[in-house]
């Protein structure tokens, strides 16, 4: 019989059946014993048998080697990019431009050559920031200097007056017994409130300072002002031999499963990314053009309309709450005219959130994250306290992506 030499196991033939033999012998011998017989081969010893029986099903000695390999490599990139975190955040933020922008050039490219799709997506980029910082940031920060500047004299002045007026008429109408209790529970839910408020403040003031820091430190010390758009263009010129690479790296049987798990990845992060920040624009704008029709069509004195347009924007990329969050600050600036604008600049946010949620979410976002809203403002309290910000901006795709590939994997496992 041929023995592979390499190897040195038989043949796969001779593994092929096993003939069960009835062994009658004497009358003394069990008629229920058995003895397997290797149908082309001599019939093995019980120690050979168990040595085969243990060889087939254990995995090969090789596969566990390569496990162990891709695992320790792993272990290692992981080390690496936990302890180059800072010089990385550069190249984090530019991964989210790529993101953003490669929808884009993916669409230009059927038009011109990719890397024509690409200069051309730069500039219209260059163009679209050249004109915030030459024109909108510094009329940002002159009107945030302004606002500051009018707090204390609006808190001292005219919210204490208002607040005693209303104070007045809540003792004329409310019985004293029924008083005591209220007057309880506001002291302290409005004490619990200030110490909330003041720590959390600290905490965002303390986070965007330092993260902004260390941006620009990594980015001009470590990188310079070129290295990251290069990395950029790069990165969407070869975005399409990313599939293949990929490919290469991972098993035949894994590599249906991962791209099934990375499209669903894709479409909630993505969709949901690019209707925020889509909602954000429309939002803004909407609040601050109806904030310039009340001033220059009505004669409200409502100043700092960009401030709050803008405010409104970036608090729309906070889910459910961002709203109400972004309408705050323009009902505070209302209240410097009078209550009465403030009431209409409440109406105008109102408004502008019903036609947000009933008319632009559907259109935009449609069930890309499908979480109810009173779940979500419970994830959204608990993100902030493990994550900070961060969480709150991303807990909404993070969830829907952990619950359906969740859902994926369990059906795919049944």
């Amino acid at each position: 019989m041929r023995v592979d030499r390499e190897t040195h196991r038989l043949p796969p033939s001779a593994y092929v059946t096993v003939v069960e033999d009835l062994a009658h012998s004497d009358d003394s011998a069990d008629s229920s014993h058995r003895t397997p017989v290797l149908s082309g081969a001599s019939a093995m010893q019980p120690a050979g048998q168990s040595f085969a029986f243990f060889q087939r099903r254990l995995p090969p000695l090789r596969s566990v080697g390569r496990w162990v390999l891709v695992a320790a490599a792993l272990l290692t990139i992981g080390w690496i990019l936990w302890n180059a975190r800072q010089s990385l955040i550069p190249f984090v933020i530019g991964g989210f431009f790529v993101y953003l922008l490669l929808p884009l050039v993916n669409r230009l490219s059927r038009l011109v050559p990719r890397w024509i799709a690409i200069i051309l997506v730069y500039l219209v980029s260059l163009i679209f920031l050249g004109s915030i910082v030459a024109y909108i940031i510094p009329i940002l920060v002159f009107q945030t200097r302004q606002l500051l500047g009018h707090i204390p004299d609006f808190s001292m002045e005219n919210i204490t007056e208002q607040a005693k007026q209303l104070l007045d008429t809540y003792e004329r109408i409310v019985p004293a017994q029924v008083r005591e209790p209220i007057q309880e529970s506001i002291n302290s839910g409005f004490e619990r409130l200030k110490t909330n408020l003041v720590s959390y403040l600290q905490d965002v003031g303390t986070f965007v300072f330092s993260s902004a820091m260390q941006f620009i430190n990594t980015v001009l010390f470590l990188l310079g002002l070129v290295v990251v758009p290069v990395w950029m263009f790069y990165v969407l010129h070869d975005y399409h031999r990313v599939h293949q690479a990929v490919d290469r790296v991972l098993p035949s049987w894994m590599r249906p499963d991962f791209w099934e798990i990375a499209q669903i990845v894709d479409r909630i992060f993505g969709s949901y990314l690019r209707g925020q920040i889509l909602l954000g624009v429309i939002v803004g704008s909407g609040a601050g053009m109806g904030l310039m029709v009340m001033r220059y069509g009505f004669g409200f004195d409502i100043e700092y309309i960009l401030l709050l347009a803008v405010v409104a924007g970036c608090a729309e990329l906070i889910p459910v709450i961002g709203p109400v969050i972004g309408a705050i600050p323009a009902v505070i600036v209302g209240l410097f005219d009078s209550p009465l604008t403030a009431l209409l600049v409440a109406l105008l946010y109102l408004g502008v959130q019903i036609i947000e949620s009933n008319v632009l979410i559907p259109r935009i976002l449609g069930e890309s994250v499908g979480i109810h809203p009173a779940l979500l403002i419970i994830l959204i309290i608990i993100a902030s306290q493990l994550f900070g910000l961060a969480g709150v901006f991303f807990v909404a795709p993070a969830v829907a992506i952990s619950r359906d590939v969740f859902l994926y994997l369990y059906r795919r496992l049944a």
